[in-house]
């Protein structure tokens, strides 16, 4: 069996029009985030759901370092290292200029 992470969003006493905003968002994050992990590089996303006014979402879990731990040795990056470590991680190459 796979690993799992389980992501949960939880509003803070939303009204009626929050919630029904919060649901079509989380819908068409859910969209993209199945899309996005059909690549080999971005976790899967293997289901997403609402209970009790609760939002989840179910991804593949991968092992390694965070982002906040590349953060803390690396210090943050200028939009140009943001642009080529992202295209480094999906592509595994480095960004063209």
């Amino acid at each position: 069996k796979p690993r799992c992470v389980v992501k949960q969003l939880c509003l803070d006493k939303p009204s009626a029009q929050q919630h029904a905003q919060a649901l079509q968002l989380f819908h068409k994050e859910a969209e993209r985030l199945d899309e996005l992990g059909q690549h080999g590089q971005i976790p899967s996303l293997f289901a997403h759901f609402q209970q009790n006014r609760l939002f989840y979402l179910v991804q593949e879990f991968v092992d390694g370092v965070t982002l906040e731990q590349e953060l803390a040795v690396q210090g943050t990056y200028s939009g140009a290292e943001a642009v080529s470590y992202t295209h480094l991680t999906l592509l595994g190459s480095t960004a063209s200029s």
